[in-house]
């Protein structure tokens, strides 16, 4: 598969394609022109370390840190879930991926 294309991992056959909208999927660097800012969110089960997990996994596939500017968070009303808000700079499809695949990882995640 060439760099940016959908693939058979959990986010890939999703972008660039609906349903409703009767199109065929296409290759995600149609899609998106990279490098570029883009913003993920992940709202899991809020026990222990969800959000120092969410911005550990990420870190690794960045080879950094994630900065304060480039991320929120929030608890649900009744606290039982978190959400993380992640505004980062990727550079292309593959790490685009490897973001989603570090999220999908934790178990406690029930949304993206």
């Amino acid at each position: 598969m060439e760099d940016g294309e959908t693939g058979t991992d959990g986010a890939g056959p999703l972008l660039g394609w609906s349903l409703s909208s009767g199109m065929a999927r296409r290759p995600l660097k149609e899609l998106v022109d990279f490098p570029c800012q883009y913003v993920f969110k992940a709202v899991g089960r809020d026990e222990g370390d969800f959000v120092d997990s969410m911005l550990t996994r990420v870190g690794r596939v960045l080879g950094r840190g994630v900065t304060p500017e480039e991320h929120s968070e929030r608890s649900s009303a009744g606290g039982r879930y978190a959400s993380v808000t992640l505004d980062l700079w990727i550079e292309s499809g593959d790490q685009l991926y490897a973001v989603y695949e570090a999220i999908y990882d934790d178990e406690r995640v029930t949304h993206l």
